[in-house]
């Protein structure tokens, strides 16, 4: 075809984002691309907007060649859209249709219609993202956000212009401040387009610790059970962080929460508990933090991160240290709280339901090592010789029925155990052998130590492989006391003695041959021929007694008893012969002798090596006498403990000013333990409080800085809220403000000197009204990073008015023209001063009311009490209204009322006129008329109000009243009170009242005659009553309106008066005339369930009158108080009612009695607890009363009861 060997271009031709009033050209070219010549005609666009020029509109183009022309497009005015055509014709065959468009500048937005925070955790701080508006057109365009849902999200800006091409950030600020589920629509309406759905989506959840054990279960409660004092106890717990954000964590120990129990042993009952609590030190004094450890105790979780914490239990009890000996004390019992906090929680100043948190409550009691060594502590071996042993029994008796013990002896000199170490399971008993082996002459007093072997954690320095890694330690010792003797068997030589006389050739000596005289006679088979029989003579017994006589120690001289017999073997030992008795001739070579003088110096050489060691003896006692003197070792306790009971001195201002903090080098091994008193520590705690301009910005001394470029740990950290520094180191808190609302805030960096405190001044400004919500970062130490959560409401000036309604009376106390005066206080509950002004609302009938002061400024937190005044005059309105107007805010309307005597008093009196004008010196006659519609009596005055309160069924009580009829005329009063049958009116003179049926009482009273009457309550039952008492005066009911149902009166009094007479009540102005009262005379009564019960109520004795003698009649009665459950105890102030009889009653009259008691009850007074009762012995004298045949004595005998604490 034609048109496939032209090619034509553009093949489309578009002016976008034209102006109005410019002209854009373009070209378009034909290109012959075929074979052969082809003509090429172009017509004109139809509009004429378009202009084309060309060389010629009709050629023939060669091949390879071609022809072009220029299309001219000129807008005139603005248009959406125009489209036209430019056509090309070929040979006259084909038509090639160029399209001719063009769109004026617009604008096009593009935007995602999502944003979603994901998930965050609900840590109180302002979460912003930024949304992108993008316009992808030519021309600006306008949008704006409707927003009006949650009010946690905020987009800002509202509206605003985006430039062509250009990207608008759509700030959308997100506030944290609880767990909520997020999904609000904001609508963005764009110029000219369909308005964009922006959906904005998040999830804000609790960030909040959990813990669970090894297998994954939710633990709240970990249970240690019963451990050995001494030992430990390691179990492990896994803490997750549920959050999608990391955090510090600590943990913290609770020793002062509620339900704690720290060594209390809940076996025993409550008053043994608490008497031992109260002979021993008091819990609170006692440091937990080393009973429970939990290791690590801080540490960083990331976002749903988890970790293993070990938590140690190590119960501990005191020894006694004034007695030396070991005591342990009974079971005890723990119940502590672990608090794992995350310490995000403690950055800002909002604080949530406590979710951030999770506590766990940790169980576990001590026991003391109850092995016992049986038969005694004390064992006695026999005497042993040398070389050989002797064994003895001990039974070691485990009495403890939960833990096994783990026992081992430890090793000593000459003694030894078998078996020397095992485990002895609860309750069970061990035999075990101890043998004393002797290897050494001398008597032993030794103490063998018996340990008790448990897992034990050292406590200096608890690690974490301290903790994993539990060894076996002595945590427990027993003491047996071990004595023996070893002796070595003694053997005395045989001495070896010449037999008798022998020749002189041989001359043989004896051996061991000093034999004393006193054994003579055992000689004789040793040496028969020497001795023969000298211990049978008597001849010389004379001298061998005066021998035995000198005390002095002799031997006897045998023949050839040694060599050289005439030397003596020692100076001192004197020889006899054996027949004789006389001394042997003893031979001293004063050339080997020691003189006398030479012997008592070896005494005094001796005597001074004596000396030395009695004094170093002397000297070692003294030393241990001051030692224990030292120690204050007591033989006696007197169970006192030192400093209890003293109160330490209060701490004055001046004290604080004048205390001087000295820069020591920081303890930084304190922070755990401080750690675990941060929960509960108070202001008592700080040194001093600082003024804040008196601190420094930035460090400056070398402490400071040395300080303040310290990272502080999880628990330091957890120390510090607001800005109290309670580390003994100097802390650097830098505040960020960043909002124009809080730029006014000054300063904004602190150096906090150790253990101070100081206050925070931010200063807020703002002209927006609405809630604002703004956190503010700040740093500790430069690293720290943290929020404080400032809010605030903003609010227009506003004053508040204690009353809207003011009533305004005369003041009897002012002049008459002072008129009526009241005042009404005007508050302001702001914090900024506020202008106000009062301006009257005038009405047709004008206002008489002035106020003042009518106009002024009121401070902020201060009130002012202005004052309301009305004059009357003639035809005056006694009403008025003010509007409170406070500039640049709220408007309030007071509304007065000026209180006027009613001018009618009574019903039916008219007072014409009832205002005019009275001229000068003249007067005016004012006409009354009384045409009453009700009784009106002005003679008779009554107690108002009857109240029986707290009256016991089958007592009695009266209230005692006074009827007094002021007129000259005799007047009757009707007591109906048949309907009430606990109720009765009692008259002094019973002649003086009359009763016509039951329960109706009627008493004449003369004119000025006054009455004395007492209503009587006898109550029978529990009840209780509310109404009015049933009255009648002259046949007429009392008052006239009664609000209780009455019963019919007769009919003499009901013809007296009509039927209208009863439709109108007397209104009472005790202060304008002088009448009785017409208000209702209420009774209020209630009955309360007696406290004892009396079984019989009544006794009933029977007296023979011709009797001649009397004896006392006797009959029992049975007292019981109500049970525990009754109310009368729940009221009761103590225990037990008190009770009495008063025998001492007259209801006899004096003719009929005697002298003498009449009646008796024994016992006549006493005391019940609940439940109890008691039988009383009722008895009666007949000859105490002189009583005819067949006539009746009625004796009544009041029971009193008082409740314990004086309440009867």
């Amino acid at each position: 075809m034609a048109g496939s060997c032209v090619r034509v271009d553009p093949r489309c031709v578009e002016f976008n984002d034209v102006k109005v009033g410019q002209i854009y050209k373009t070209t378009v070219t034909a290109t012959n691309v075929g074979k052969a010549s082809t003509k090429i005609r172009f017509e004109k666009p139809g509009l004429k907007l378009f202009k084309f020029t060309a060389s010629t509109l009709a050629k023939v183009v060669a091949p390879g060649l071609s022809v072009s022309g220029l299309l001219e497009f000129t807008p005139e005015e603005e248009e959406e859209e125009i489209r036209d055509c430019l056509l090309i014709h070929i040979d006259d065959v084909e038509t090639i249709t160029i399209p001719l468009m063009w769109f004026p500048r617009v604008f096009s937005f593009q935007m995602d219609s999502v944003l979603d925070f994901g998930c965050i955790a609900a840590s109180s701080r302002l979460i912003s993202k930024q949304h992108q508006i993008t316009n992808q057109g030519s021309a600006p365009g306008v949008f704006q956000v409707q927003y009006s849902g949650d009010a946690s999200v905020k987009l800002s800006p509202c509206s605003g212009v985006i430039a062509a091409g250009a990207t608008q950030w759509l700030k959308v600020e997100l506030r944290t401040d609880r767990p909520r589920h997020i999904d609000e629509k904001a609508m963005v309406k764009l110029e000219n387009c369909s308005a964009v759905v922006l959906n904005i989506k998040a999830e804000v959840v609790e960030q909040h610790l959990e813990v669970f054990d090894r297998k994954g279960n939710p633990l709240s409660c970990l249970w240690f059970g019963p451990v050995y004092f001494g030992t430990s106890h390691v179990e492990n717990v896994v803490l997750r962080n549920n959050a999608p954000e990391a955090c510090d964590w600590v943990c913290l120990l609770q020793d002062t929460a509620a339900g704690i129990e720290v060594g209390t042993d809940l076996q025993k009952s409550t008053d043994a508990a608490l008497l031992e609590r109260m002979q021993k030190s008091s819990s609170a004094n006692r440091d937990v933090s080393q009973v429970l450890v939990c290791v690590p105790k801080q540490g960083r979780l990331g976002p749903y991160g988890k970790t293993t914490v070990a938590v140690c239990f190590s119960p501990q009890c005191k020894r006694r240290e004034e007695k030396k000996l070991d005591y342990w004390a009974s079971r005890q019992d723990y119940c502590l709280f672990l608090l794992f906090e995350s310490l995000g929680s403690r950055y800002g100043f909002v604080h949530h339901d406590g979710k951030s948190s999770v506590e766990l409550a940790v169980t576990g009691s001590g026991l003391p090592v109850c092995l016992v060594p049986s038969p005694s502590h004390r064992y006695d071996f026999l005497t042993c010789v040398l070389g050989q042993s002797v064994d003895l029994l001990c039974v070691l008796q485990n009495l403890c029925p939960q833990l096994p013990v783990n026992f081992r002896f430890q090793k000593l000199a000459h003694f030894s155990t078998k078996p020397s170490s095992g485990t002895i399971a609860p309750g069970q008993c061990q035999d075990v052998v101890l043998s004393f082996t002797a290897r050494q002459q001398g008597s032993f007093q030794v103490c063998q130590k018996l340990d008790v072997l448990g897992p034990a954690v050292q406590r200096e320095g608890i690690t974490a492989d301290s903790v994993h890694e539990l060894g076996l330690h002595s945590f427990h010792t027993i003491t047996l006391n071990l004595s023996a003797v070893c002796c070595n068997e003694t053997t005395h030589p045989v001495p070896q003695l010449n037999p008798g006389i022998t020749p002189a050739v041989t001359n043989p000596t004896g051996s061991l041959a000093h034999v004393r005289s006193s054994v003579l006679a055992r000689c004789r088979e040793m040496v028969p021929h020497a001795v023969l029989s000298a211990g049978k003579t008597l001849l010389h017994e004379h001298r061998r007694q005066r021998s035995q006589n000198t005390g002095a120690e002799e031997f006897l001289a045998f023949p050839n008893d040694r060599a050289m017999s005439i030397r003596p073997a020692s100076a001192h030992q004197q020889y006899r012969t054996i027949f004789t008795g006389v001394h042997r001739y003893s031979y001293v070579d004063t050339n080997y002798a020691f003189t006398d003088e030479e012997e008592k110096q070896r005494q005094r050489q001796r005597q001074i090596y004596r000396d030395f060691i009695v004094q170093l003896r002397h000297t070692r006692l003294q030393k241990q006498k001051e030692r224990q003197l030292e120690k204050g070792v007591e033989d006696v306790d007197i169970c006192i403990v030192p400093s209890q009971g003293l109160d330490p001195p209060s701490v004055r201002c001046s004290d604080l000013e004048s205390s001087n903090i000295s820069e020591t080098k920081p303890n930084y091994r304190q922070a755990s333990s401080a750690a675990k008193h941060s929960s509960n520590q108070d202001m008592t705690s700080i040194t001093r409080q600082v003024n804040s301009q008196a601190m420094s910005a930035v460090p400056s001394t070398s402490q400071e800085v040395a300080d303040c470029n310290r990272t502080l740990t999880a628990q330091e950290l957890y120390q510090k809220l607001d800005l109290v520094n309670h580390l003994p180191v100097f802390v650097w808190v830098q505040l960020e403000v960043d909002c124009p609302e809080l730029q006014g805030s000054s300063p904004l960096s602190y150096v906090l000197p150790p253990n101070s405190l100081t206050t925070l001044p931010l200063t807020f400004q703002s002209t927006k009204l609405g809630h604002f919500y703004r956190p503010v970062s700040y740093s500790v130490n430069q690293q720290q990073p943290g929020q404080i959560l400032v809010q605030a409401q903003v609010v227009p000036l506003a004053l508040e008015l204690s009353t809207t309604l003011l009533v305004l009376r005369p003041s009897h106390t002012l002049l008459a023209g002072s008129g009526y005066r009241s005042s009404v206080t005007v508050r302001n509950q702001r914090n900024q001063a506020a202008e106000f002004t009062w301006r009257p609302v005038v009405t047709e009938s004008g206002i008489l009311f002035s106020i003042r002061p009518a106009t002024g400024t009121i401070e902020p937190y201060r009130e002012l009490d202005c004052e309301v005044v009305w004059h009357p005059s003639f035809s005056s309105p006694s009403k008025g209204d003010f509007d409170l107007c406070v500039h640049e805010g709220n408007t309030q309307r007071l509304h007065c009322v000026a209180k006027v005597l009613d001018v009618c008093p009574l019903p039916g009196l008219e007072l014409s006129p009832s205002e005019g004008v009275v001229p000068c010196g003249g007067q005016a006659a004012l006409k009354i008329n009384l045409n009453p519609d009700s009784v009106i009596r002005f003679d008779t005055r009554l107690k108002s109000h009857f109240h029986f309160y707290g009256v016991y069924a089958g007592s009695q009580r009266s209230i005692p009243f006074t009827l007094t009829n002021q007129s000259s005329a005799s007047a009757q009063v009707t007591f109906d009170l048949a309907e009430y049958t606990d109720f009765s009116v009692s008259f002094p003179q019973p002649s003086a009242s009359a009763e016509k049926e039951p329960g109706v009482s009627v008493v004449e009273l003369h004119g000025n005659q006054t009455v004395d009457c007492s209503l009587v309550f006898s109550p029978t039952q529990a009840a209780g009553y509310d109404f009015d008492l049933p009255l009648m005066v002259n046949g007429v009911r009392w008052p006239t309106a009664s609000l209780s149902p009455l019963p019919t009166p007769s009919s003499s009094s009901t013809s007296s008066l009509s039927d209208g007479s009863r439709k109108h009540v007397v209104k009472p102005l005790p202060q304008s005339v002088t009448m009785a009262t017409q208000r209702s005379l209420r009774i209020q009564a209630t009955v309360l369930c007696a406290p004892l019960e009396m079984s019989p109520s009544s006794l009933e004795f029977e007296v023979d009158p011709l009797a001649t003698q009397f004896d006392a009649i006797t009959k029992t009665v049975e007292l019981k108080a109500v049970c525990e459950e009754s109310v009368f105890w729940r009221r009761c102030v103590g225990k037990h009612v008190n009770w009495w009889f008063d025998c001492g009653t007259k209801a006899v009259p004096t003719e009929q009695r005697r002298d003498g008691e009449l009646c008796l009850v024994c016992p006549s007074s006493g005391s019940l607890r609940p439940g109890q009762s008691i039988c009383l012995t009722v008895s009666i004298h007949p000859e105490a009363i002189t009583t005819g045949s067949g006539r009746v004595t009625k004796l009544s005998l009041p029971l009193y009861l008082e409740e314990e604490g004086g309440r009867g």
